[in-house]
């Protein structure tokens, strides 16, 4: 039979005499914290229609739509926004701002990733180690054993499990 009590009692002993593993606890903490939640709350603003009726154009083919958007987007970085004043050389500064900045994110992401997925399998081969040999390995050690085929499998797995969800995603966002 399983006693659950024992197996926490064992872990909280691992982990209070192994301080190496500390250093992966943080690193996964890091990592894993800025995706579990969010505000999401409603500010409560309404949006209200003062009578204005507005047609959107319509396009016979998927063609007509892409160049319109092409030209409008040209206009935008040649004129600008004039009902607020914004030349198009502003304009195109902020979007070049808004990609370097989503592109130094997804960088960041990667990086968080590797982080992550390393750590994960770190912490476990570390505790299998430990288990198994009563060898306690220090962080370099660590990040070498972490550093391995088996973190890029705990990737695909995760990979695996969540490509349902993101095509779904994807497919309603198309």
């Amino acid at each position: 039979m399983i006693d659950p009590i024992k197996i926490l009692q064992r872990a909280w002993q691992i982990l209070w005499n192994y301080r190496a593993l500390w250093v992966f606890g943080l690193i996964l903490a890091l990592a894993v914290g800025g995706s579990s939640g969010g505000n999401g709350g409603n500010n409560s603003t309404q949006w209200r229609e003062e009578n204005r009726t507005y047609q959107p154009p319509s396009y016979d083919s998927p063609q007509e739509f892409f160049d319109d958007v092409g030209r409008q987007i040209d206009k935008l970085f040649r004129e600008g926004i004039p009902a607020a004043d914004i030349p198009g050389e502003d304009v195109a500064a902020f979007l070049w701002t808004i990609a370097g900045f989503i592109a130094f994110m997804f960088l960041v992401g990667i990086i968080v990733s590797v982080a992550y997925y390393v750590s994960v399998t770190a912490v476990i081969r570390m505790v299998n180690e430990y288990e198994n040999t009563g060898t306690k390995l220090t962080w370099r050690e660590g990040w070498r054993i972490g550093w391995s085929r088996t973190a890029w499998r705990v990737f695909l797995i995760n990979l695996i499990v969540n490509l349902p969800g993101l095509l779904f995603f994807l497919a309603l966002l198309g």
